[in-house]
């Protein structure tokens, strides 16, 4: 009885962990300054430019737009993600991905593009200054593939 009840902890444990292992950056990542904030609240995104972009196409129709933007002013890197025309911007996933200690940030936020109303969303910033990172993105769906920009 006993093991059967350690056994069942055990194997809960270490589900959550598993799950936690899923949706979270990895332990020996650092905080740095701008990591995890808001660049529009910060005003890092006014002179955000995007330094490159990847789209998530199938079968030879485009379907998610991705750019790793750059904030000269914070040094600081952030993705935004939108869908294309026809498709649900609540469907895209996308994240940005710092090379040095591998803290990944998802979609957090969203604006309304100023250009005919497409709404953008993107993730909170991760510190870039004399590291690189790069953003990625997808849609919802298995036979959507991820893409990612080349790191910057």
């Amino acid at each position: 009885m006993i093991r059967r009840v350690l056994r069942s902890l055990t194997l809960a444990v270490a589900g959550t962990v598993i799950v936690a292992g899923l949706s979270s950056t990895p332990a020996q990542a650092a905080n740095y300054k701008w990591d995890g904030m808001d660049p529009y609240a910060t005003e890092c995104g006014y002179d955000g430019v995007a330094v490159d972009d990847a789209t998530v196409t199938y079968q030879g129709r485009e379907v998610v737009y991705v750019w790793l933007i750059y904030s000269r002013a914070c040094r600081t890197t952030w993705a935004e993600v939108a869908a294309a025309s026809g498709y649900s911007d609540w469907s895209a996933k996308g994240y940005i991905h710092r090379n040095q200690d591998g803290k990944r940030l998802y979609l957090s936020y969203v604006r309304n593009n100023s250009s005919g109303g497409v709404w953008v969303r993107y993730t909170p910033m991760v510190n870039d200054a004399g590291m690189s990172s790069y953003a990625a993105a997808t849609y919802t769906g298995p036979q959507y593939p991820w893409v990612k920009t080349r790191s910057y």
